[in-house]
């Protein structure tokens, strides 16, 4: 089992014999970085952002030694070029769309990484920015999507989306559905019945 401590920023990972392994996170740059972290050294690390430092998708990771199975999702589990399973830890039950790897720079398709990001159920920060999708994006059951304003965090729309999605986002499939606030829509092109 696992314990973790988030307000000092420190991991404790109780052992199988009951043990105590203590370690302040190893602070490094990206996801990347994390890939290629010696497991053997290090049992937890914080990034200080998903592609490059300061991009806003920092998270801390453990490494559970217990799993050489799950698949890498890119979110919640990272698998180390050494094998090393790093879960991502989550705070109250959210994720933040940047530390998904979701750019809200308004012209990188996210689609696949959205859709990746919901089918995990966590609720979802959305923070300032254009985010582009270019088909449907489906939200579970009971998930919140939460924004920062409709002007401020909001889906970008362009000609590239397909018409033939039945909306822009699926609110879950029976009740009670997922729930949206705070969060606008930019659409870029001539039909906008989508």
């Amino acid at each position: 089992s696992a314990q973790f401590a988030i307000g000092d920023a420190f991991t404790t990972a109780q052992n199988n014999d009951d043990s105590l392994n203590i370690t302040k996170p190893e602070r490094i740059t990206n996801v990347a970085a994390l890939r290629l972290l010696d497991k053997t050294k290090i049992n937890s690390a914080e990034t200080n952002g998903y592609y490059t430092a300061g991009d806003g998708g920092h998270g801390e990771y453990w490494y559970d030694a217990t799993d050489v199975v799950t698949a890498d999702n890119g979110i919640t589990v990272i698998v180390g070029a050494d094998g090393a399973r790093w879960k991502l830890l989550v705070e109250n039950k959210t994720i933040n769309v940047l530390t998904a790897g979701i750019k809200g720079d308004s012209t990188t398709n996210n689609t696949t990484l959205f859709n990746t990001l919901t089918a995990l159920g966590f609720d979802i920060q959305m923070p300032d920015g254009g985010y582009k999708v270019t088909d449907r994006i489906q939200l579970v059951n009971g998930q919140k999507l939460q924004g920062s304003g409709r002007t401020a965090s909001y889906f970008v729309i362009d000609t590239d989306f397909n018409l033939s999605a039945t909306g822009v986002i699926r609110l879950g499939t029976s009740e009670p559905g997922a729930e949206i606030y705070d969060v606008g829509f930019q659409f870029n092109q001539a039909n906008q019945g989508v």
